[in-house]
Protein backbone atom coordinates (compact mmCIF):
# COMPACT_ATOMS: atom_id res chain seq x y z
CA UNK A 1 0.00 0.00 0.00
CA UNK A 2 1.13 3.57 -0.60
CA UNK A 3 1.81 5.70 2.47
CA UNK A 4 -1.24 7.90 1.82
CA UNK A 5 -3.44 4.79 1.66
CA UNK A 6 -2.18 2.93 4.72
CA UNK A 7 -4.82 4.07 7.22
CA UNK A 8 -7.94 3.66 5.11
CA UNK A 9 -10.68 1.93 7.05
CA UNK A 10 -8.50 1.73 10.16
CA UNK A 11 -9.56 3.01 13.58
CA UNK A 12 -8.47 1.89 17.05
CA UNK A 13 -10.37 -1.16 18.30
CA UNK A 14 -12.64 -0.45 21.26
CA UNK A 15 -12.45 -2.37 24.53
CA UNK A 16 -15.70 -3.68 25.96
CA UNK A 17 -17.37 -4.18 22.58
CA UNK A 18 -17.47 -7.23 20.29
CA UNK A 19 -14.32 -9.37 20.01
CA UNK A 20 -11.42 -7.39 18.59
CA UNK A 21 -11.21 -9.48 15.44
CA UNK A 22 -14.90 -8.76 14.75
CA UNK A 23 -14.30 -5.03 15.15
CA UNK A 24 -11.41 -5.22 12.69
CA UNK A 25 -13.56 -7.23 10.30
CA UNK A 26 -16.38 -4.67 10.48
CA UNK A 27 -14.02 -1.78 9.77
CA UNK A 28 -12.40 -3.48 6.80
CA UNK A 29 -15.80 -4.67 5.47
CA UNK A 30 -17.17 -1.13 5.62
CA UNK A 31 -14.08 0.24 3.88
CA UNK A 32 -14.53 -2.27 1.05
CA UNK A 33 -18.27 -1.59 0.68
CA UNK A 34 -17.68 2.16 0.57
CA UNK A 35 -15.08 1.76 -2.15
CA UNK A 36 -12.04 2.73 -0.09
CA UNK A 37 -10.49 -0.52 -1.30
CA UNK A 38 -11.19 -1.39 -4.93
CA UNK A 39 -12.01 -4.82 -6.31
CA UNK A 40 -8.74 -6.58 -7.12
CA UNK A 41 -6.69 -4.30 -4.88
CA UNK A 42 -4.24 -5.79 -2.43
CA UNK A 43 -5.24 -5.46 1.24
CA UNK A 44 -2.80 -4.75 4.10
CA UNK A 45 -0.84 -7.80 5.21
CA UNK A 46 -1.49 -9.56 8.50
CA UNK A 47 1.69 -7.96 9.82
CA UNK A 48 0.29 -4.52 8.96
CA UNK A 49 -2.98 -5.32 10.75
CA UNK A 50 -0.98 -6.40 13.81
CA UNK A 51 0.97 -3.16 13.77
CA UNK A 52 -1.99 -0.82 13.22
CA UNK A 53 -4.35 -2.38 15.73
CA UNK A 54 -1.71 -3.63 18.21
CA UNK A 55 -3.13 -7.16 18.11
CA UNK A 56 -1.72 -10.66 17.83
CA UNK A 57 -1.16 -12.51 14.60
CA UNK A 58 -4.02 -14.86 15.48
CA UNK A 59 -6.42 -11.92 15.82
CA UNK A 60 -5.36 -10.52 12.43
CA UNK A 61 -5.80 -13.95 10.85
CA UNK A 62 -9.27 -14.34 12.38
CA UNK A 63 -10.39 -10.98 10.99
CA UNK A 64 -9.22 -11.87 7.49
CA UNK A 65 -10.71 -15.34 7.76
CA UNK A 66 -14.12 -13.79 8.44
CA UNK A 67 -13.70 -11.39 5.51
CA UNK A 68 -12.89 -14.41 3.36
CA UNK A 69 -15.89 -16.36 4.65
CA UNK A 70 -18.16 -13.45 3.78
CA UNK A 71 -16.74 -13.23 0.28
CA UNK A 72 -15.02 -9.88 0.55
CA UNK A 73 -11.44 -11.06 0.01
CA UNK A 74 -9.42 -13.81 -1.59
CA UNK A 75 -6.24 -14.91 0.15
CA UNK A 76 -3.25 -16.11 -1.85
CA UNK A 77 -0.54 -18.09 -0.06
CA UNK A 78 2.37 -16.05 -1.44
CA UNK A 79 0.95 -12.91 -3.04
CA UNK A 80 -1.28 -11.61 -0.26
CA UNK A 81 -4.97 -10.81 0.30
CA UNK A 82 -7.06 -9.09 -2.38
CA UNK A 83 -10.53 -7.54 -2.52
CA UNK A 84 -12.86 -10.03 -4.20
CA UNK A 85 -16.23 -8.23 -4.24
CA UNK A 86 -18.57 -6.05 -2.21
CA UNK A 87 -21.40 -8.34 -1.07
CA UNK A 88 -24.42 -6.63 0.46
CA UNK A 89 -25.87 -9.70 2.12
CA UNK A 90 -25.19 -10.69 5.77
CA UNK A 91 -24.44 -14.36 5.20
CA UNK A 92 -21.33 -16.36 4.44
CA UNK A 93 -20.61 -17.29 0.85
CA UNK A 94 -19.89 -20.85 -0.27
CA UNK A 95 -16.29 -21.95 0.15
CA UNK A 96 -16.20 -23.32 -3.41
CA UNK A 97 -16.91 -19.91 -4.91
CA UNK A 98 -15.12 -18.82 -8.07
CA UNK A 99 -11.40 -17.97 -7.76
CA UNK A 100 -10.90 -20.23 -4.73
CA UNK A 101 -7.16 -21.03 -4.54
CA UNK A 102 -6.05 -24.62 -5.00
CA UNK A 103 -5.65 -26.95 -2.05
CA UNK A 104 -1.87 -27.05 -2.49
CA UNK A 105 -1.64 -23.27 -2.18
CA UNK A 106 -3.90 -23.15 0.85
CA UNK A 107 -1.65 -25.67 2.58
CA UNK A 108 1.37 -23.38 2.36
CA UNK A 109 0.38 -21.58 5.53
CA UNK A 110 1.16 -17.98 6.45
CA UNK A 111 2.88 -15.03 4.84
CA UNK A 112 6.12 -14.97 6.82
CA UNK A 113 8.44 -14.01 3.96
CA UNK A 114 5.99 -11.49 2.57
CA UNK A 115 5.71 -9.87 6.00
CA UNK A 116 9.49 -9.97 6.34
CA UNK A 117 9.95 -8.08 3.08
CA UNK A 118 7.27 -5.57 4.03
CA UNK A 119 8.99 -5.01 7.36
CA UNK A 120 12.25 -4.42 5.51
CA UNK A 121 10.62 -1.49 3.70
CA UNK A 122 9.89 0.26 7.01
CA UNK A 123 12.50 2.36 8.77
CA UNK A 124 12.73 0.60 12.13
CA UNK A 125 15.65 2.05 14.05
CA UNK A 126 16.83 -1.33 15.31
CA UNK A 127 15.98 -3.82 12.57
CA UNK A 128 17.21 -7.29 13.52
CA UNK A 129 14.45 -8.93 11.45
CA UNK A 130 15.45 -8.96 7.78
CA UNK A 131 18.57 -10.88 6.72
CA UNK A 132 20.20 -7.91 5.08
CA UNK A 133 23.81 -7.01 4.39
CA UNK A 134 25.23 -3.68 5.51
CA UNK A 135 24.23 -1.05 2.94
CA UNK A 136 27.51 0.75 3.55
CA UNK A 137 29.25 -2.24 1.97
CA UNK A 138 27.28 -1.97 -1.27
CA UNK A 139 29.53 -0.99 -4.21
CA UNK A 140 27.27 1.96 -5.01
CA UNK A 141 29.76 4.11 -6.90
CA UNK A 142 30.99 1.31 -9.16
CA UNK A 143 27.43 0.15 -9.81
CA UNK A 144 26.40 3.64 -10.87
CA UNK A 145 29.29 3.87 -13.32
CA UNK A 146 28.52 0.41 -14.69
CA UNK A 147 24.85 1.23 -15.16
CA UNK A 148 25.62 4.49 -16.97
CA UNK A 149 28.02 2.61 -19.23
CA UNK A 150 25.46 -0.08 -19.99
CA UNK A 151 22.73 2.38 -20.90
CA UNK A 152 25.01 4.34 -23.22
CA UNK A 153 27.08 1.60 -24.85
CA UNK A 154 24.86 -1.52 -24.74
CA UNK A 155 21.21 -0.39 -24.79
CA UNK A 156 20.08 -3.18 -27.10
CA UNK A 157 21.71 -5.87 -24.93
CA UNK A 158 20.28 -4.32 -21.77
CA UNK A 159 16.71 -4.12 -23.07
CA UNK A 160 16.53 -7.38 -25.04
CA UNK A 161 15.72 -10.96 -24.00
CA UNK A 162 18.37 -13.02 -22.24
CA UNK A 163 19.31 -16.70 -22.44
CA UNK A 164 17.31 -18.80 -19.99
CA UNK A 165 20.45 -20.21 -18.38
CA UNK A 166 21.85 -16.70 -17.93
CA UNK A 167 24.02 -14.35 -19.95
CA UNK A 168 27.15 -16.25 -21.02
CA UNK A 169 29.36 -13.39 -19.80
CA UNK A 170 27.91 -13.58 -16.28
CA UNK A 171 28.10 -17.37 -16.15
CA UNK A 172 31.74 -17.12 -17.19
CA UNK A 173 32.41 -14.44 -14.57
CA UNK A 174 30.78 -16.56 -11.86
CA UNK A 175 32.86 -19.58 -12.84
CA UNK A 176 36.15 -17.65 -13.11
CA UNK A 177 35.86 -14.94 -10.45
CA UNK A 178 33.30 -15.97 -7.85
CA UNK A 179 33.32 -19.75 -7.42
CA UNK A 180 37.08 -19.94 -6.65
CA UNK A 181 36.32 -17.87 -3.55
CA UNK A 182 34.34 -20.89 -2.33
CA UNK A 183 36.94 -23.47 -3.36
CA UNK A 184 35.30 -24.31 -6.71
CA UNK A 185 38.02 -23.52 -9.21
CA UNK A 186 37.66 -26.23 -11.84
CA UNK A 187 34.14 -25.62 -13.15
CA UNK A 188 33.02 -24.10 -16.45
CA UNK A 189 29.93 -22.23 -17.57
CA UNK A 190 28.15 -25.51 -18.32
CA UNK A 191 27.94 -26.07 -14.56
CA UNK A 192 26.33 -22.67 -13.82
CA UNK A 193 22.67 -21.65 -14.07
CA UNK A 194 21.72 -18.04 -13.29
CA UNK A 195 18.47 -17.67 -11.34
CA UNK A 196 16.25 -14.87 -10.12
CA UNK A 197 17.56 -15.05 -6.56
CA UNK A 198 18.35 -18.05 -4.37
CA UNK A 199 14.65 -18.58 -3.68
CA UNK A 200 14.07 -19.39 -7.33
CA UNK A 201 17.07 -21.71 -7.28
CA UNK A 202 15.52 -23.72 -4.45
CA UNK A 203 12.15 -23.63 -6.21
CA UNK A 204 13.60 -25.02 -9.45
CA UNK A 205 15.33 -27.86 -7.61
CA UNK A 206 12.12 -28.69 -5.76
CA UNK A 207 10.13 -28.76 -8.99
CA UNK A 208 12.68 -30.98 -10.72
CA UNK A 209 13.20 -33.54 -7.97
CA UNK A 210 10.10 -33.70 -5.77
CA UNK A 211 6.75 -35.43 -6.07
CA UNK A 212 3.93 -34.99 -3.53
CA UNK A 213 4.64 -36.84 -0.26
CA UNK A 214 8.38 -37.10 -0.96
CA UNK A 215 10.49 -36.71 2.17
CA UNK A 216 13.00 -33.87 2.48
CA UNK A 217 15.55 -33.73 5.30
CA UNK A 218 16.10 -30.24 6.71
CA UNK A 219 18.07 -28.85 9.60
CA UNK A 220 16.32 -27.84 12.79
CA UNK A 221 16.06 -24.87 12.70
CA UNK A 222 16.33 -23.95 9.03
CA UNK A 223 15.57 -21.24 6.46
CA UNK A 224 11.78 -20.61 6.24
CA UNK A 225 11.91 -19.93 2.50
CA UNK A 226 13.14 -23.46 1.83
CA UNK A 227 10.36 -24.92 3.97
CA UNK A 228 7.84 -22.93 1.96
CA UNK A 229 9.17 -24.00 -1.43
CA UNK A 230 9.42 -27.70 -0.56
CA UNK A 231 5.98 -27.60 1.00
CA UNK A 232 4.60 -26.10 -2.22
CA UNK A 233 5.65 -29.35 -3.94
CA UNK A 234 3.77 -31.39 -1.36
CA UNK A 235 6.89 -32.55 0.47
CA UNK A 236 7.02 -34.03 3.96
CA UNK A 237 9.85 -33.16 6.32
CA UNK A 238 12.32 -34.91 8.60
CA UNK A 239 14.28 -32.59 10.86
CA UNK A 240 17.85 -33.10 12.03
CA UNK A 241 19.19 -30.91 14.86
CA UNK A 242 22.11 -28.52 14.48
CA UNK A 243 24.84 -27.97 17.07
CA UNK A 244 28.17 -26.17 17.18
CA UNK A 245 29.57 -28.51 14.51
CA UNK A 246 26.58 -28.18 12.20
CA UNK A 247 24.15 -30.91 11.15
CA UNK A 248 24.04 -34.01 13.37
CA UNK A 249 25.27 -36.49 10.77
CA UNK A 250 24.70 -39.56 12.98
CA UNK A 251 21.02 -38.67 13.28
CA UNK A 252 20.90 -38.12 9.54
CA UNK A 253 22.22 -41.62 8.86
CA UNK A 254 19.28 -43.18 10.71
CA UNK A 255 16.85 -41.18 8.58
CA UNK A 256 18.60 -42.12 5.34
CA UNK A 257 18.58 -45.79 6.29
CA UNK A 258 15.01 -45.99 7.57
CA UNK A 259 13.02 -43.35 5.67
CA UNK A 260 14.78 -43.00 2.27
CA UNK A 261 14.36 -39.23 1.74
CA UNK A 262 14.43 -37.69 -1.71
CA UNK A 263 16.64 -34.70 -0.84
CA UNK A 264 18.81 -33.38 1.97
CA UNK A 265 18.72 -29.60 2.29
CA UNK A 266 21.25 -27.84 4.50
CA UNK A 267 23.38 -24.73 4.92
CA UNK A 268 26.86 -26.02 5.77
CA UNK A 269 28.44 -22.58 6.27
CA UNK A 270 27.22 -19.74 8.55
CA UNK A 271 23.78 -21.31 8.73
CA UNK A 272 20.57 -19.28 8.80
CA UNK A 273 19.42 -18.88 11.56
CA UNK A 274 22.00 -20.34 14.00
CA UNK A 275 25.30 -19.35 12.34
CA UNK A 276 26.60 -22.93 12.64
CA UNK A 277 29.28 -24.22 10.26
CA UNK A 278 29.67 -27.92 9.48
CA UNK A 279 32.92 -29.35 10.87
CA UNK A 280 35.51 -31.00 8.63
CA UNK A 281 34.82 -34.50 10.00
CA UNK A 282 31.08 -34.14 9.53
CA UNK A 283 31.52 -32.82 5.99
CA UNK A 284 33.35 -35.97 4.97
CA UNK A 285 30.83 -38.18 6.76
CA UNK A 286 27.94 -36.37 5.05
CA UNK A 287 29.43 -36.78 1.58
CA UNK A 288 30.05 -40.47 2.27
CA UNK A 289 26.42 -40.93 3.33
CA UNK A 290 25.18 -39.15 0.21
CA UNK A 291 27.27 -41.54 -1.88
CA UNK A 292 26.19 -44.65 0.03
CA UNK A 293 22.46 -43.81 -0.12
CA UNK A 294 22.60 -42.01 -3.49
CA UNK A 295 20.69 -38.99 -2.18
CA UNK A 296 21.21 -35.47 -3.60
CA UNK A 297 22.32 -32.73 -1.22
CA UNK A 298 21.06 -29.19 -1.74
CA UNK A 299 23.79 -26.90 -0.38
CA UNK A 300 22.36 -23.45 0.33
CA UNK A 301 25.47 -21.27 0.49
CA UNK A 302 23.80 -17.89 1.09
CA UNK A 303 26.07 -17.15 4.04
CA UNK A 304 29.07 -19.15 2.91
CA UNK A 305 31.22 -16.18 1.92
CA UNK A 306 31.22 -15.02 5.52
CA UNK A 307 32.26 -18.34 7.05
CA UNK A 308 35.78 -18.74 8.35
CA UNK A 309 37.93 -21.58 9.65
CA UNK A 310 37.96 -25.20 8.56
CA UNK A 311 34.48 -25.05 7.06
CA UNK A 312 35.13 -22.05 4.83
CA UNK A 313 35.07 -24.02 1.56
CA UNK A 314 31.81 -25.00 -0.02
CA UNK A 315 30.61 -28.57 0.33
CA UNK A 316 30.37 -28.81 -3.44
CA UNK A 317 34.13 -28.22 -3.75
CA UNK A 318 34.73 -31.55 -1.96
CA UNK A 319 32.05 -33.54 -3.81
CA UNK A 320 33.53 -36.23 -6.05
CA UNK A 321 30.24 -37.90 -6.97
CA UNK A 322 28.12 -35.13 -8.48
CA UNK A 323 25.56 -35.30 -5.67
CA UNK A 324 25.80 -31.74 -4.33
CA UNK A 325 23.61 -29.03 -5.87
CA UNK A 326 25.15 -25.72 -4.81
CA UNK A 327 22.82 -22.71 -4.44
CA UNK A 328 24.42 -19.27 -4.25
CA UNK A 329 23.21 -15.67 -4.22
CA UNK A 330 24.51 -12.15 -4.68
CA UNK A 331 21.92 -10.83 -2.21
CA UNK A 332 24.10 -11.09 0.87
CA UNK A 333 27.38 -10.43 -0.95
CA UNK A 334 26.56 -7.25 -2.89
CA UNK A 335 22.94 -6.04 -3.01
CA UNK A 336 19.68 -7.96 -2.39
CA UNK A 337 17.63 -5.75 -4.70
CA UNK A 338 19.37 -7.14 -7.80
CA UNK A 339 17.66 -10.51 -7.23
CA UNK A 340 20.29 -12.71 -8.85
CA UNK A 341 21.32 -16.15 -7.65
CA UNK A 342 22.83 -19.23 -9.23
CA UNK A 343 22.98 -23.01 -9.12
CA UNK A 344 26.22 -24.96 -9.55
CA UNK A 345 25.60 -28.58 -10.53
CA UNK A 346 26.62 -31.30 -13.00
CA UNK A 347 26.07 -30.14 -16.57
CA UNK A 348 23.22 -32.57 -17.25
CA UNK A 349 21.36 -31.33 -14.17
CA UNK A 350 21.92 -27.70 -15.20
CA UNK A 351 20.28 -28.49 -18.55
CA UNK A 352 17.24 -30.01 -16.82
CA UNK A 353 16.95 -27.10 -14.39
CA UNK A 354 17.18 -24.68 -17.31
CA UNK A 355 14.14 -26.38 -18.86
CA UNK A 356 12.26 -25.94 -15.59
CA UNK A 357 13.27 -22.28 -15.39
CA UNK A 358 12.04 -21.46 -18.88
CA UNK A 359 8.57 -22.54 -17.73
CA UNK A 360 8.85 -20.28 -14.68
CA UNK A 361 10.10 -16.85 -15.79
CA UNK A 362 11.85 -17.49 -19.13
CA UNK A 363 14.99 -15.66 -18.01
CA UNK A 364 16.46 -13.44 -15.31
CA UNK A 365 16.53 -9.72 -16.16
CA UNK A 366 19.59 -8.69 -18.20
CA UNK A 367 20.30 -5.40 -16.38
CA UNK A 368 21.24 -6.95 -13.01
CA UNK A 369 23.13 -9.73 -14.79
CA UNK A 370 25.25 -7.24 -16.74
CA UNK A 371 25.86 -5.13 -13.64
CA UNK A 372 27.10 -8.16 -11.73
CA UNK A 373 29.26 -9.37 -14.58
CA UNK A 374 30.88 -5.94 -14.75
CA UNK A 375 31.43 -5.85 -10.99
CA UNK A 376 32.93 -9.35 -10.87
CA UNK A 377 35.38 -8.65 -13.67
CA UNK A 378 36.46 -5.21 -12.41
CA UNK A 379 36.59 -5.74 -8.63
CA UNK A 380 38.76 -7.55 -6.13
CA UNK A 381 36.14 -10.05 -5.01
CA UNK A 382 38.39 -11.62 -2.39
CA UNK A 383 39.09 -8.29 -0.73
CA UNK A 384 35.39 -7.42 -0.65
CA UNK A 385 34.55 -10.80 0.91
CA UNK A 386 37.31 -10.59 3.51
CA UNK A 387 36.31 -7.09 4.59
CA UNK A 388 32.61 -8.01 4.93
CA UNK A 389 33.57 -11.13 6.90
CA UNK A 390 35.56 -9.05 9.40
CA UNK A 391 32.79 -6.46 9.78
CA UNK A 392 30.09 -9.06 10.43
CA UNK A 393 32.27 -11.08 12.80
CA UNK A 394 32.84 -7.95 14.89
CA UNK A 395 29.09 -7.34 15.06
CA UNK A 396 28.45 -10.93 16.10
CA UNK A 397 30.95 -10.58 18.93
CA UNK A 398 29.31 -7.35 20.10
CA UNK A 399 25.83 -8.91 20.04
CA UNK A 400 26.91 -12.04 21.89
CA UNK A 401 28.60 -9.92 24.55
CA UNK A 402 25.43 -7.87 25.00
CA UNK A 403 23.29 -11.01 25.32
CA UNK A 404 25.58 -12.56 27.94
CA UNK A 405 23.69 -13.47 31.12
CA UNK A 406 20.43 -11.95 29.89
CA UNK A 407 16.92 -13.29 29.25
CA UNK A 408 17.71 -14.06 25.59
CA UNK A 409 19.92 -17.15 25.47
CA UNK A 410 21.83 -17.79 22.20
CA UNK A 411 21.29 -21.37 21.03
CA UNK A 412 24.85 -21.33 19.59
CA UNK A 413 27.67 -18.80 19.69
CA UNK A 414 28.59 -18.34 16.02
CA UNK A 415 31.93 -16.87 15.05
CA UNK A 416 30.92 -15.88 11.53
CA UNK A 417 27.86 -15.06 9.48
CA UNK A 418 24.95 -12.70 10.00
CA UNK A 419 22.64 -14.37 12.52
CA UNK A 420 22.14 -15.37 16.14
CA UNK A 421 19.27 -17.69 17.10
CA UNK A 422 18.03 -17.18 20.67
CA UNK A 423 15.62 -18.78 23.09
CA UNK A 424 13.52 -16.60 25.38
CA UNK A 425 14.32 -18.18 28.74
CA UNK A 426 10.93 -17.36 30.27
CA UNK A 427 9.16 -19.24 27.46
CA UNK A 428 7.33 -16.09 26.32
CA UNK A 429 6.14 -16.41 22.69
CA UNK A 430 8.42 -14.34 20.48
CA UNK A 431 5.47 -12.81 18.63
CA UNK A 432 4.21 -11.36 21.92
CA UNK A 433 7.56 -9.73 22.53
CA UNK A 434 7.70 -8.38 18.99
CA UNK A 435 4.32 -6.68 19.27
CA UNK A 436 5.75 -4.66 22.16
CA UNK A 437 9.27 -4.21 20.80
CA UNK A 438 8.09 -2.84 17.44
CA UNK A 439 6.54 0.09 19.30
CA UNK A 440 10.06 0.85 20.55
CA UNK A 441 11.63 0.56 17.11
CA UNK A 442 13.05 -2.95 17.60
CA UNK A 443 12.04 -5.85 15.33
CA UNK A 444 13.29 -9.41 14.87
CA UNK A 445 12.15 -12.65 13.24
CA UNK A 446 9.99 -14.90 15.49
CA UNK A 447 11.29 -18.45 15.61
CA UNK A 448 8.17 -20.49 14.86
CA UNK A 449 8.66 -20.20 11.08
CA UNK A 450 12.15 -21.74 11.22
CA UNK A 451 10.77 -25.27 11.70
CA UNK A 452 8.22 -27.11 9.52
CA UNK A 453 6.17 -27.90 12.61
CA UNK A 454 6.33 -24.36 14.02
CA UNK A 455 7.50 -25.61 17.44
CA UNK A 456 10.05 -22.83 18.05
CA UNK A 457 7.66 -20.13 19.16
CA UNK A 458 9.79 -19.14 22.15
CA UNK A 459 12.82 -18.57 19.89
CA UNK A 460 13.80 -15.64 17.73
CA UNK A 461 16.38 -14.81 15.09
CA UNK A 462 18.54 -11.70 15.28
CA UNK A 463 20.24 -10.49 12.11
CA UNK A 464 23.12 -8.26 13.24
CA UNK A 465 24.87 -7.63 9.92
CA UNK A 466 22.91 -4.52 8.95
CA UNK A 467 23.45 -2.52 12.16
CA UNK A 468 26.46 -0.75 13.64
CA UNK A 469 27.97 -2.07 16.86
CA UNK A 470 26.49 0.87 18.78
CA UNK A 471 23.00 0.22 17.38
CA UNK A 472 23.29 -3.48 18.15
CA UNK A 473 24.05 -2.73 21.79
CA UNK A 474 21.23 -0.21 22.24
CA UNK A 475 18.69 -2.37 20.40
CA UNK A 476 19.49 -5.46 22.46
CA UNK A 477 19.38 -3.43 25.67
CA UNK A 478 15.87 -2.35 24.74
CA UNK A 479 14.86 -5.95 24.13
CA UNK A 480 16.25 -7.02 27.51
CA UNK A 481 14.38 -4.20 29.26
CA UNK A 482 11.10 -5.06 27.53
CA UNK A 483 11.47 -8.70 28.53
CA UNK A 484 11.97 -7.67 32.13
CA UNK A 485 8.82 -5.55 31.98
CA UNK A 486 6.73 -8.31 30.43
CA UNK A 487 8.20 -11.12 32.53
CA UNK A 488 9.68 -9.57 35.70
CA UNK A 489 11.52 -12.77 36.62
CA UNK A 490 13.58 -12.31 33.40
Amino acid sequence: MQDDQEDRGVHPAQAGGPPIYVQIYEQMRTAIEQGEFRIGERMPSEREIQRRFHVSRMTAQSAYRKLEDMGYVLRHATQGTFVAARPQWPSAVRKEARFTPSKSWRQLGGHFLEDLMESGAHAYRFDFEVGRPDMDLFPNASMQLLLEDLLTRKPSEVLMYSATAGLPALREAIARRLLPQRGMDRLGVEHVLVTTGAMQAIDLIAKLFLEPEDLVVVERPTFPGAIQRFRAQGARFAEVPVDDDGLDVERLEHILRDLHPRLVYLQPCAQNPTGATLSADRRQALLALARDYNVPIVEDDAGGFFAGGAGARSLQSEDQDGLVLHVGTFSKLIAPGLRVGYIVAPANIVRLLTSVKQMTDLHTGPIPQLLLEGWLMASDVGEHVAFARRVYAERLRAALAELEGGPLQPVLRPRSGMYIFCRIQSGLPAITLQQRSAEHGVVFAPGDEFSPGGELGDHLRLCVSGLSVASIRVGLQRLRQLLREITPEA
